[in-house]
């Protein structure tokens, strides 16, 4: 049986403590951790990817004005902030934004 390599990615979050609890709830398949949680996929894993994405767009749900950047193997981030998961970006970073005020 061929297996496929593992091609891994990761998605940096940074999480409020008010939102730790939430976040836990609905999602315990990760470990999640206030102030920075991480999550790995292997891109070539469907079930990996799709739990990443679930993820990356309850975050975005809960913090519309998310800031978003996808970084390459080189450490260079996008000119533009992300609006969709990427499941082939080398990394994520995402940190809720708020207007003071």
């Amino acid at each position: 049986m061929l297996v496929a390599e593992e091609k891994l990615h990761e998605m940096n979050l940074l999480i409020s403590v008010s939102d730790l609890n939430w976040f836990k709830e609905n999602f315990p398949a990760f470990k999640w951790v206030a102030g920075h949680t991480r999550i790995v996929w292997n891109a070539n894993d469907p079930d990996e990817v799709a739990m990443a994405r679930k993820a990356f767009e309850a975050y975005k749900k809960k913090h519309p004005r998310a800031l978003s950047f996808s970084i390459d193997k080189d450490g260079n981030t996008s000119s533009q902030a992300s609006k969709e998961f990427d499941p082939n970006a080398e990394m994520i970073v995402m940190q809720e934004y708020a207007v003071k005020g």
